[in-house]
């Protein structure tokens, strides 16, 4: 898929979340928004960790060790 395509969809689905979010907010029910932003959060949680788990060694460190 094209990144120009995946970048709109992005940005129509969080715009929709968002409108979801507003309107659940807007009418008292706080159950979905702090469902939403905790599922957020934990996606950038878990995210971080697999991007640090994936990041190459330093060469300067395995010269060292060897």
């Amino acid at each position: 898929m094209d990144r120009t395509k995946l970048l709109y969809a992005g940005v129509l689905c969080w715009t929709a979340a968002v409108l979801d979010a507003t309107f659940h907010l807007a009418n008292g029910d706080l159950v979905v928004p702090i469902g939403m932003t905790s599922v957020g959060i934990g996606y950038v949680a878990v995210r971080r960790a697999a991007m640090r788990l994936r990041r190459p060694v330093p060469v300067a460190a395995t010269a060292e060790a060897g």
